[in-house]
């Protein structure tokens, strides 16, 4: 595996909690890139990190795709993803509706 992907992949397990609450499933790793499929309270789709000269390449299923460092990946997966503002709110929302 390229040791590129292989940060990316500890950078994000690393931070297990956030990356849990995007609803992660299907993860898929190959030697130039991973991906998955999410359900975040802004985006629900495929996911999918590449190597892109220093950078890494985030793209989504819907054609958007923009380059990110390995210092703000996990933030800005967040923000494209997950965190919406009034965050807290949403989640005890959500969670009034699972019980």
């Amino acid at each position: 595996m390229n040791e590129k992907i292989k940060k990316a992949l500890i950078i994000l397990l690393n931070d297990e909690l956030i990356v849990a609450s995007w609803g992660i499933s299907n993860i898929t790793i190959n030697e130039s890139y991973f991906e998955f499929i999410v359900s975040g309270f802004i985006y629900q789709g495929k996911v999918s990190i590449s190597i892109k000269n220093s950078n890494y390449l985030i793209t989504f299923e819907n054609g958007y795709s923009e380059e990110c460092n390995i210092d703000n990946l996990v933030h800005y997966l967040d923000s494209k993803i997950e965190k919406i503002p009034d965050y807290d709110n949403a989640v005890l929302k959500w969670l009034e509706g699972q019980c």
